[in-house]
C-alpha cells in the first residue's frame, strides 16, 4: 500500500487541473520530445470529485486512475473549485457548515473556514476570485461571505509548510521512557478562521445555491427566480492586495453595506441546487430552468453602477431593468430539470446536464 501511494503521489506532481490544461507550468516539459504542448497532453489531469460521504477524490480521467482521496469534511459535500493561482490549491463546501482548503498535491487539509462567525448551516457553493486571494461562499443560512485565504502570515506559512507534507504530517523523535527514542507523527497544523471579511444576509431571503466572482464583482443566486450582480460597498479590491503584509486583513469588515448592479431574471427557477455558470472572459452568463431551457445573457460588466446610497436599502431596489436574455436554448425532448451548464473554453460551445440523466449540447454556428 505504501508503494502504491508513493506512486500515486509521484504520479501527482505531474499532474494539470483538469478545468484548465493551461495553468501547467512546463518547467520540466523541455526534456520531453514533443515540447511543452505534447507534454502537457501527454500528463494525466486532475479530475475532483464528491457527494454524499464527504469524500474527496482526485482522480486522473485519462489514465482512468484514483490518485488519492481527501477526508475531513463530516458530510455531505456540495462545491468544489480550484484556485486560478495556484492549481494545487482545492476549496470544497459541505453540509458540515464548513469550507475546507486543501493542497491535492501532498494531500494535505491546509484550512477550515467555520465557526463563531462562518455559516450556521450547509454550505452550497465556493469560488475563488482570480487572484486566488479571496474565496467566496453561500449557503443554506442565506448568508454570502467573503474569506481572505492568503493574506494573513500564518496562512501563507501553513501553504507553504503543506508541501513539504504528505498528508500524514511530520514525523518526531520522542522519549518511549525506557532511556531510548520512538518516531511519532504528529498531524499537520490545519489553519482555522472563524472571522470572514465581509458578510451578509441581504441580497437573498432562502437557500443561496450558487456564487461566482466576475472580475471584483460577484454573481449569486438564490430560488427567487433571478441572478443578482453585487459588490461589497467599497469593493473587493482593496482585499486583493495586501501591501503592508504586517497587517491582518482578517475580519477587515463585516459590514453588511452592498451595491446592487444588476438583476437577470429566469421564470420556472424555483427549486434549489441549479447552478449558473459565466465564461472564462466574464462576458456570458447562462443558467438553466425546470421546464429544460437555458437562458443566456450578457453579464454588461461596461455598465456602470447607480450612484446613490451604498447600503442594503438602495437594494430595495433602485435598480434599472431586468436585463433580458440574450437567446433561449431549448429542444422539444429537454424538459427536465437543468441542474447544471458550463461554457466551453473557447465559448463556441455550451453543455447541460438535466435530472433525466441526459446531457445536452449546443454549438455556435457561424452565419
Amino acid at each position: 500500500a505504501d508503494d502504491r501511494q508513493a506512486y500515486a503521489l509521484r504520479l501527482l506532481r505531474r499532474c494539470c487541473h483538469l478545468a484548465d490544461p493551461a495553468s501547467y507550468d512546463g518547467s520540466d516539459s523541455e526534456e520531453e520530445d514533443g515540447g511543452p504542448d505534447d507534454a502537457c497532453l501527454r500528463r494525466p489531469q486532475l479530475l475532483a470529485v464528491a457527494g454524499m460521504r464527504g469524500i474527496i477524490k482526485i482522480v486522473d480521467p485519462v489514465r482512468g486512475q484514483l490518485m488519492l482521496s481527501l477526508l475531513g469534511h463530516g458530510d455531505e459535500i456540495y462545491d468544489l473549485q480550484f484556485s486560478p493561482a495556484d492549481r494545487w490549491v482545492l476549496a470544497s463546501a459541505s453540509k458540515d457548515e464548513s469550507v475546507r482548503l486543501w493542497n491535492v498535491m501532498s494531500g494535505t487539509c491546509v484550512a477550515i473556514l467555520a465557526g463563531h462567525e462562518g455559516h450556521r448551516h450547509a454550505v452550497l457553493s465556493v469560488d475563488f476570485h482570480l487572484s486566488g486571494s479571496i474565496l467566496a461562499s453561500s449557503g443554506m443560512d442565506t448568508t454570502l461571505k467573503l474569506w481572505d485565504v492568503c493574506g494573513s502570515d500564518k496562512m501563507r506559512k501553513t501553504f507553504y509548510d503543506s508541501y513539504d507534507q504528505r498528508g500524514e504530517g511530520t514525523v518526531v523523535q520522542v522519549k518511549d521512557g525506557k532511556g531510548g527514542t520512538k518516531n511519532l507523527r504528529r498531524p499537520f497544523p490545519i489553519c482555522t478562521g472563524n472571522m470572514p471579511l465581509f458578510s451578509t444576509s441581504k441580497i437573498h431571503t432562502d437557500y443561496v445555491d450558487c456564487i461566482r466572482f466576475v472580475g471584483d464583482l460577484i454573481l449569486t443566486k438564490s430560488v427567487a427566480n433571478r441572478v443578482v450582480m453585487w459588490k461589497p460597498a467599497g469593493g473587493v479590491g482593496r482585499w486583493t492586495s495586501h501591501p503592508d503584509d504586517s497587517v491582518e486583513p482578517e475580519g477587515a469588515c463585516l459590514s453588511p453595506d452592498i451595491v446592487v448592479l444588476r438583476e437577470f431574471t429566469l421564470p420556472s427557477c424555483e427549486v434549489w441546487f441549479v447552478r449558473f455558470h459565466t465564461d472564462a472572459a466574464g462576458v456570458l452568463l447562462a443558467l438553466g430552468n425546470t421546464v429544460g431551457e437555458v437562458r443566456v445573457w450578457d453579464v454588461g460588466l461596461q455598465i456602470e453602477a447607480t450612484t446613490g446610497s451604498n447600503t442594503a436599502s438602495s437594494f430595495l431596489w433602485g435598480i434599472s431593468s431586468p436585463a433580458r436574455a440574450r437567446m433561449v436554448l431549448n429542444h422539444k425532448k429537454c424538459k427536465s430539470v437543468v441542474r447544471h451548464v458550463a461554457f466551453a473554453p473557447d465559448r463556441r460551445s455550451l453543455v447541460a446536464t438535466c435530472d433525466d440523466a441526459t446531457v445536452w449540447r449546443w454549438d455556435l454556428v457561424s452565419a
